[in-house]
């Protein structure tokens, strides 16, 4: 098997791994850390020490699904793979880099946990916004990854039944 017919089933299991491991921390972990630890505060804190995992390994996967995706015939499908696994990347850079890394640091400055502030507190409405933009910026990758993946094994499939 060449590179070229590999491509599309490699980038396709560490997209599918990836969307796996982000759709259980989302849909499982992270509301399971909130129901069942004691305090919101340590569940808090379970989620933000574990989604950089999410957001590191999807930038990864990103560029590894980019650069199998560089082979194959060239065309629309082509491109529109390669948009994914960049936006893919991109998503997760910025929600690690920019949404994660600004939490961290707000919470750094609180002397108090941020569900003992007042929902009017400027501290809290910062955090709400940047957990909205960070649980946006891990949706819109997930739905990327499950774009991208559609799109991978359909030009796997046509390419495996070419009469090349």
């Amino acid at each position: 098997m060449s590179r070229g017919s590999a491509a599309p089933v490699g980038a396709s299991l560490a997209l599918c791994a990836w969307l796996g491991a982000a759709v259980f921390f989302s849909a499982v972990m992270a509301p399971a850390a909130f129901r069942t630890l004691p305090a919101p505060s340590l569940a808090g804190a379970l989620v933000g020490a574990t989604l950089p995992v999410i957001f590191y390994a999807g930038i990864v996967v990103g560029l590894v699904a980019l650069w199998l995706g560089a082979s194959g015939a060239a065309g629309p499908a082509r491109v529109a793979r390669n948009v994914c696994s960049t936006g893919i990347a991109v998503c997760c850079a910025l929600g690690q880099f920019v949404a994660v890394e600004r939490i961290d640091r707000l919470r750094a400055r609180l002397t108090t946990p941020i569900e003992s502030l007042a929902p009017t507190d400027p501290a809290r409405l910062a955090f709400d916004r940047l957990h909205a933009v960070s649980v946006g910026l891990l949706g819109v990758a997930m739905v990327l990854t499950a774009v991208s993946i559609v799109l991978l094994w359909r030009s796997g499939l046509a390419s495996a039944v070419s009469p090349e």
